[in-house]
């Protein structure tokens, strides 16, 4: 789902010698990564027909949408 990801995935700009089974995302926190994986889950239920909501309190919405924003989502 994410634009930004597959292309760290496919990219020819890896780094040599670097470890192709990890990707480093400093710039995000953990815990607002794992809402975003929330969101992509969510997402693909909801093309299955899934009618549940994802709620993001107040404080998170900023943070979630920079995330959503780096990602590609």
């Amino acid at each position: 789902m994410s634009g930004t990801l597959k292309s760290m995935l496919t990219g020819v700009s890896k780094v040599e010698g670097a470890d192709e089974t990890l990707i480093g995302l400093p710039e995000i926190e953990e815990h607002h990564l794992a809402r975003a994986v929330e969101y992509m889950q969510f997402k693909l239920a909801k093309q299955g027909g899934a009618t549940q909501l994802f709620v993001v309190d107040g404080e998170q919405a900023v943070a979630l949408f920079r995330v959503a924003n780096y990602l590609d989502l």
